[in-house]
């Protein structure tokens, strides 16, 4: 009788063992992607990097007419285009651009690239965060970095902190792109068919970070600093950012220069939405489009 009862209690566990597993299983969200590795984070996180130029680009451009223009009225839901009303707005594009489709996608780039020791993930990712952090902050003032994606609501970070954040990020990236253990890590996975601004080449993407370091060090002139070391530190960074693209034309027009998308043609992120009939075109993470020398 006793040997009968624990035969009974043994298939008993052995039955809730295996349910509790089963149970546990099923219950994956089906919603929520269980994880992405970071091949296919790369190529999302670059192609925002792109979209978010022409955001701001039009932003700007609908924010001068709104505040030049009397006799205006909304036409339809997007208010900052149809009658450049922004005081009713509460969904800002680059606000979102910024915070989820870049941010929160470079926050699990580089934790993935890091969790598969691949570090030339990272200082592409960095890199991106950082134009785009000097984006919104232009554009909004006050944002949340320290604590964004820890807490929620985050808290807002001052603007001044995070320019000083920026410059030292800027300087620490360099560093960076010249260590041969981020560079050159034994770990590093092929990435020149994932990279459609540089094919993989991270000299030319630390070129990127000095024009970006040019670019916040200008925001000191004319109101902050107009010293002569202010000045010649905004011409260092440039130049150096123009040795960096001209120092190898061999990919041509676009990869051997500015930082440009290249849209070869297709769907998605191989074509342009914004050129005439989405013709093939490339676009400039920063600067003016020009032709390599």
């Amino acid at each position: 009788m006793n040997k009968l009862k624990l035969l009974a209690m043994s298939l008993l566990v052995g039955v809730l063992s295996t349910g509790c597993s089963d149970i546990l299983d099923d219950n994956e969200n089906p919603d929520k992607a269980a994880g992405i590795t970071a091949e296919a984070g790369l190529p999302t996180v670059i192609f925002y990097a792109a979209h978010t130029q022409y955001d701001h680009t039009e932003y700007y451009i609908y924010l001068s007419q709104c505040l030049t223009t009397t006799g205006k009225s909304q036409t339809s839901s997007w208010g900052y285009k149809n009658g450049w009303e922004f005081l009713t707005m509460n969904r800002h594009p680059q606000w979102r651009r910024h915070y989820f489709d870049i941010g929160f996608n470079v926050k699990n780039l580089i934790e993935n690239a890091e969790e598969a020791g691949s570090p030339n993930y990272v200082l592409i990712a960095r890199t991106i965060r950082l134009m785009s952090t000097q984006l919104t902050t232009d554009l909004f003032g006050d944002i949340p970095r320290s604590n964004a994606y820890v807490v929620n609501p985050p808290t807002y970070d001052t603007q001044a902190s995070i320019y000083a954040w920026m410059l030292d990020e800027a300087d620490q990236l360099i560093k960076d792109f010249d260590d041969p253990a981020f560079t050159q890590a034994p770990g590093n996975q092929n990435i020149s068919k994932l990279d459609r601004i540089y094919h993989g080449d991270l000299n030319k993407w630390k070129g990127l970070v000095y024009a970006l370091k040019a670019r916040i060090l200008l925001r000191n002139i004319p109101n902050v600093d107009t010293s002569a070391a202010t000045c010649q530190a905004i011409y260092d960074a440039a130049q150096k950012a123009i040795d960096v693209w001209h120092q190898d034309a061999t990919y041509g027009t676009f990869f051997g220069c500015e930082p440009r998308y290249n849209f070869d043609g297709g769907v998605q992120q191989e074509n342009s939405p914004w050129s005439e009939e989405n013709r093939n075109h490339q676009v400039a993470l920063v600067g003016k489009q020009h032709r390599c020398a």
